[in-house]
């Protein structure tokens, strides 16, 4: 396994991976207490047109690779002067426990600390308990909202924010 940038060679497969990762939020936050329906194709748009909010020096897309093809990524976004977020981490089902989550985090908090963050936040939708625990065990730990969130209102119900400092 490797940690890589993102670069355009692997835009269908990032693609494919952000539409599984909305999905599965999206199946999440389906039912009770949110009872939210996510427009994957619109969110996934979005974000795949504003991909230069995530290059250097802004932030950076890592991609998790095993045998030539993409098993995770995750992404560092500075969201104001030395304060990095957290943003889109997925490690496919097929390929969790093998530690691509824990090497995510790792090349996350080091890409964090070169682009000059001193902290680094994260939102968490409160059903991912793995991911949580995963967070923690890399000394994140919860926090209260921070500005930057960028979810619809009606989702903050329970809603969970980690810090940790860089």
């Amino acid at each position: 396994m490797k940690i890589v940038p993102y670069n355009p060679e692997y835009h269908d497969e990032l693609t494919q991976m952000l539409r599984e990762y909305l999905v599965f939020t999206g199946e999440a936050i389906r039912v009770a207490p949110w009872n939210h329906q996510i427009d994957v194709e619109k969110h996934l748009d979005v974000t795949l047109k504003n991909l230069n909010d995530f290059a250097p020096p802004k932030g950076e897309i890592l991609i998790a690779v095993i045998d030539g093809k993409i098993a995770g990524t995750s992404t560092v976004k500075m969201i104001r002067a030395a304060t990095a977020e957290l943003k889109r981490m997925y490690v496919k089902p097929e390929v969790q426990g093998k530690k691509i989550g824990h090497a995510l985090v790792l090349k996350s908090l080091e890409i964090a600390r070169g682009l000059g963050a001193t902290q680094m936040l994260l939102d968490a939708p409160p059903p991912f308990k793995p991911a949580h625990k995963l967070y923690q065990r890399h000394g994140f730990t919860f926090c209260d909202e921070y500005p930057e969130v960028g979810i619809p209102e009606e989702l903050k119900f329970n809603w969970l924010y980690m810090h940790r400092t860089l």
